[in-house]
């Protein structure tokens, strides 16, 4: 790959952090910058770069009702719509309704404010851009790099490992399940996307089944903390990753959960 071809917008993410440590070992150059920055870049600059990705997101976008000023990846796009760039960007699971092996094409049915945002920006941006990528991501296994109290979301094992300090696993009284997909997985893919000249939507997800009680037992014997059932309801799914590794050619396992890696990320 060509030097100093690739952006990152973002450098407080957990995303962006992973990605670029990984970019860094690959020898990759790269630039990285923030969102605010960014937006003060020349056209002329611009020209330079391949692909830009957008890690960046907005507090208020994640938590209140669709508002232009808080959509980034909208306001990236009408900044780039004239220069010959790609731009990746990272959408969610919650656009879907709870379902298992979800297919980019199966019914949207977003009941959080974020899913809701996340598919009026995804159709938004296709009206401006066609050498785009959508990446719809399942769960993440990994750890920020460094403490960022700036930080907009948290991941599960944040939420995971912030109970474990206050002694509990507390998992939901029924049995629901995610697809989740470790960081270092995560980051091949993003890479190899990065390689290859695909346009479109896509999942970006591991296609497996994990039960959220499976989970708090292998934690439960490692840490020796009892499990505490709360009522608390929550989504399950599992999002078909067929397109993106087909189109991709990537035929390699990926990482499976087992207590053993479990036990890095806590």
């Amino acid at each position: 790959m060509p030097d100093k071809k690739i952006i990152l917008i973002g450098r407080n993410s957990f995303l962006s952090q992973n990605f670029s440590v990984f970019l860094k070992k690959k020898k990759i150059r790269f630039f990285i910058i923030s969102y605010n920055n960014f937006m003060k870049l020349s056209h002329k600059r611009l020209k330079n770069y391949e692909t830009i990705l957008n890690f960046s997101i907005n507090k208020d976008f994640v938590q209140k009702k669709y508002a232009l000023k808080n959509d980034l990846d909208l306001k990236i796009a009408k900044k780039i719509k004239d220069v010959n760039v790609r731009l990746v960007v990272f959408s969610t699971s919650k656009v879907y309704k709870s379902a298992s092996n979800i297919k980019e094409t199966s019914l949207k049915n977003p009941l959080t404010n974020y899913g809701k945002n996340k598919i009026k920006s995804e159709s938004s941006l296709k009206k401006i851009l066609s050498n785009y990528v959508i990446l719809r991501i399942s769960n993440i296994i990994g750890r920020k790099l460094r403490k960022n109290k700036r930080s907009v979301t948290n991941t599960f094992f944040d939420i995971v490992r912030l109970n474990l300090k206050k002694k509990k696993i507390v998992v939901p009284e029924k049995n629901f399940f995610k697809d989740f997909i470790f960081i270092e997985d995560f980051c091949i893919v993003l890479h190899k996307i990065l390689t290859k000249k695909i346009k479109g939507t896509y999942n970006l997800s591991s296609g497996k089944k994990t039960y959220l009680h499976s989970i708090a037992k292998m934690i439960s014997q490692y840490t020796k903390i009892p499990i505490t059932l709360n009522k608390e309801k929550t989504d399950s799914f599992t999002l078909s990753n067929l397109k993106l590794f087909k189109v991709l050619k990537i035929n390699y396992k990926l990482k499976q959960i087992s207590s053993k890696n479990l036990k890095s990320y806590l």
